[in-house]
């Protein structure tokens, strides 16, 4: 006659193997989400031509296990815009937005805030998607509902 522990310790064998896995699509979820978030901020932030192309500058690199056995994924701008003959790394656009700049005496970029603003907004739908992924794809693993 099988023990009710002997289930537990059999569905736990099962899901063993699959940890990384399924924390890197839980990752992924929340990042996606964060992502979004940054895009439609942005959307708000510049009303121009220019937002099409620093929008798709926007992505989510790959995730990685850093040296702590963490895994991470980074939300960021890749590429450059030319303005006239000069090729402007999107990061510097960005952080430009997001923090503010002053250009000269009588050109001022004022802060948006949009990075910080699309985190604060979005944190807890992140975790909590997060954690509903983990769970689903648990009891996929084990046979539960």
């Amino acid at each position: 006659m099988r023990k009710p522990f002997d289930d537990f310790v059999e569905h736990l064998d099962k899901i063993a193997g699959m940890t990384d896995e399924i924390a890197q699509k839980a990752l992924y979820v929340g990042a996606k989400i964060y992502a979004d978030a940054m895009k439609d901020e942005l959307t708000g932030v510049i009303k121009d031509k220019k937002r099409d192309a620093l929008i798709d500058a926007f992505g989510i690199t790959p995730h990685r296990q850093d040296r702590n056995f963490d895994y991470t994924a980074h939300l960021g701008f890749d590429g450059y815009q030319t303005v006239g003959d000069k090729r402007v790394p999107f990061q510097l656009i960005a952080r430009s937005l997001n923090s503010g700049a002053k250009l000269s005496e009588k050109r001022e970029i004022k802060a948006t805030h949009f990075a910080e603003n699309a985190v604060k907004k979005n944190k807890q739908r992140a975790q909590e998607a997060m954690r509903e992924t983990v769970e689903r794809l648990i009891n996929e693993q084990i046979g539960g509902t």
